[in-house]
């Protein structure tokens, strides 16, 4: 279980922030996203091996989590994309592994 939580830590609102998780060559088998309204999958996705998650507003210290459920923790790449704002408020990622139950 992969467990990924993206905070505002600035003082803004940041708008359109894109995070992408890719575990290639292995396979995502679930995703759960903690806030279905604050969050969505826009691209990938479970069986496939790399999602993108939007975020179209992180208000001052909002945190967003999403989990992913596959068979490996090697992450092969994340990366958050957003408007100038959104990059300069936003990070702190959390990625935490827990084991699968």
């Amino acid at each position: 279980l992969i467990s990924i939580t993206a905070q505002n830590r600035g003082e803004g609102t940041a708008r359109n922030l894109k995070i992408t998780v890719n575990i290639t060559p292995y396979l995502i088998d679930k995703i759960e996203i903690s806030n279905a309204g604050r969050l969505e999958i826009i691209e990938g996705g479970a069986t496939g091996s790399r999602v993108v998650i939007l975020a179209k507003e992180l208000t001052p210290g909002e945190k967003q989590h999403f989990e992913l459920t596959s068979s490996t923790k090697d992450i092969k790449h994340i990366e958050a994309q957003g408007d100038e704002e959104a990059i300069k408020n936003i990070f702190k990622f959390d990625v935490i592994f827990k084991p699968n139950l």
